[in-house]
């Protein structure tokens, strides 16, 4: 007897009718013997045609476990909200065929890299797997780098803004934020007061600004946030534009990260270097395009930072990368990475798009890239979908320019220009006589502050060097010297950090200048402000736009069909 697949939906649905106490099984036999489960039960339907159990179940397999089932919810409400996005998922689809969506550039340039990247990785595949990493590398490497593992203090702070408003009355604003904190010292709930009175749009979270560590504000609120006791509000801070008030919730203390703690991330930072010399590798062993250009990371720092958009910052025969569709990748890998991605990110990432393209080419010319890759296509499917949406949810929130405009006004700060300050500094190795060279360097602190010494002075009593690093921002900062960190941003220009010890060298570094962030206009900032919102609020304009869309793709639900199946599951336990 032949038995169809089951998936998961079907096991899930299986193990919800087990739960209620329900039949698990409904099952069809026809004449050729072959058995059915309900997972070709039809439960909805688009313009398009059905919908069905099957449908779901393949939703379900191919896409991350944020689509899959949280056993905490209600399993029914989950399985329309799937039902649901599977429907609009197969209207954009069609829609963007229609409208030759996946014929534009920006698209096209995505499925090229979908493309470039499967096919070079199934080349890698063939090829020798690299040497796994040994324990006594990753010891190794965190041994190399003690001064360098230490997890900076960290702050879950949340806030409350009033802004001044059209008739910039400073004094009642003042006076609201200080009946405010009144209302908090008295035990009343910050996250509610946040929801009622702050003008941020964080109060859409009960106030989270989310958790910080030093150098992500201006000094003056960094002074602030980092001396508040926890649960304990500020007093109320004016600025230019308005009032804050901040909280902290939780204390991450500042402490040296054990071998324990690092050796995980370690160890994949040890096989991610591996991988990318192993993709080097074969790219070097195959044909050359030509014209070739790639730039030295020094090169490329300064073609990202002067080059327009449509320079072209890597050419491999016919292919080009304008630093305009390059800056569109870094910023995609910068959100997938978090916070505070590795200084290098822009040319690790470029160098691996340079070996991917020359494997990929390769392949190519020898008709290896012609053959039907069903995973490349539901990739690419997918991507289109994105695609489409993203646009559609640009167009939807330019409708608006009102919502464009407050979110800005509401968090003018985020869009400013980053706080960053000019760093020179002194790098001494450590001799023979290192406690000695270290209580020196403590000494001559107050006078090179003071101004009676110069960072020269130490560097040539003590076989050092001294190193102007120009302006950096506190991602830089953190790549470079994260010690440094929690006090560089806290100096004022002609102060010092403390000397500290770092792989085998004495280092202080002085702030000779500082540049604040500074606001700037919303004509310049206006896809920073659209991305920034939708990258907050997609979840809501979407929710709009996909009951247009089904409304528009005449979307019927058939909810007793859809009980059905979760209450039997489709699955033949026999």
């Amino acid at each position: 007897m032949k038995r169809i697949r089951l998936g998961t939906l079907a096991l899930f649905l299986l193990l919800a009718g087990c739960e209620q106490g329900v039949p698990p099984v409904a099952k069809v036999t026809p004449s050729d013997g072959t058995e059915y489960s309900n997972l070709d039960l039809v439960v909805a339907e688009t313009r398009l045609g059905p919908i069905t159990v099957a449908d779901l179940d393949d939703y379900i397999l191919h896409n991350s476990s944020v689509a899959r089932f949280d056993p905490a919810r209600d399993h029914s409400q989950q399985l329309k909200d799937i039902t649901r996005r599977v429907a609009i998922n197969r209207l954009l689809l069609d829609e963007a065929t229609l409208v030759g969506a996946d014929q534009e550039p920006g698209f096209r340039a995505q499925e090229r890299r979908a493309r470039r990247d499967l096919m070079s990785s199934d080349y890698l595949n063939v090829l020798p797997e690299a040497e796994p990493v040994a324990e006594e590398e990753v010891r190794e490497r965190y041994e190399q780098n003690l001064d360098g593992y230490q997890r900076e203090e960290q702050r879950q702070v949340f806030n409350i803004y009033k802004r001044y408003g059209p008739e910039g009355n400073r004094e009642k604003t003042v006076t609201l934020l200080a009946d405010l904190h009144r209302r908090l010292v008295n035990g009343e709930n910050f996250e509610l007061l946040a929801r009622q009175h702050s003008d941020s749009d964080t109060r859409h979270q009960g106030g989270l600004v989310g958790t910080i560590g030093r150098g992500q504000f201006t000094a003056d609120f960094d002074r602030v946030i980092f001396a508040l006791e926890e649960r304990k509000p500020s007093e109320p801070i004016p600025t230019a534009d308005g009032v804050h008030l901040f909280l902290v919730r939780d204390i991450v203390e500042e402490r040296n990260l054990s071998f324990e703690d690092v050796a995980v991330p370690l160890r994949l930072e040890i096989e991610s270097e591996r991988a990318m010399e192993r993709l080097h590798a074969a790219a070097e062993a195959l044909p050359q395009p030509e014209p070739r250009f790639s730039p030295r990371p020094e090169e490329l720092a300064q073609i990202l930072r002067l080059g327009d958009s449509a320079t072209v910052i890597l050419r491999l025969g016919e292919f080009a990368l304008t630093v305009g569709q390059f800056r569109e990748i870094l910023e995609t890998e910068k959100r997938r990475l978090g916070p505070r991605p590795a200084a290098d990110l822009p040319f690790r990432l470029l160098d691996e798009i340079h070996n991917r393209e020359i494997i990929y080419q390769y392949l190519e010319s020898r008709g290896l890239g012609e053959f039907p890759l069903d995973a490349l296509q539901r990739q690419l499917d997918r991507q289109l979908v994105e695609y489409l949406a993203r646009r559609k949810l640009s167009a939807w929130v330019e409708r608006s320019p009102e919502v464009l405009k407050s979110h800005y006004e509401n968090n003018r700060m985020r869009f400013a220009s980053p706080l960053r300050v000019r760093l020179r500094r002194l790098l001494v190795p450590v001799g023979s006589q290192g406690p000695a060279q270290m209580s020196a360097l403590e000494a001559a602190r107050r006078g090179l502050d003071a101004g009676d010494l110069a960072l020269e002075d130490l560097a040539d009593r003590h076989g050092g060097e001294v190193k102007d690093l120009g302006f950096a921002s506190a991602a830089q900062v953190q790549s470079f010297a994260p010690r440094a960190l929690r006090f560089v941003f806290l100096l004022k220009p002609g102060e010092h950090t403390p000397p500290y010890h770092r792989g085998g060298n004495l280092l202080m570094f002085q702030v000779t200048e500082r540049q604040d962030p500074t606001p700037r206009p919303l004509a310049l900032v206006r896809e920073e402000v659209l991305q920034d919102y939708l990258s907050h609020y997609s979840a809501d304009v979407f929710e709009q736009l996909g009951d247009e869309l089904l409304r528009e793709g005449g979307f019927r639900i058939f909810e007793e069909k859809l009980a059905s199946g979760l209450r039997f599951g489709g699955l033949d336990l026999q």
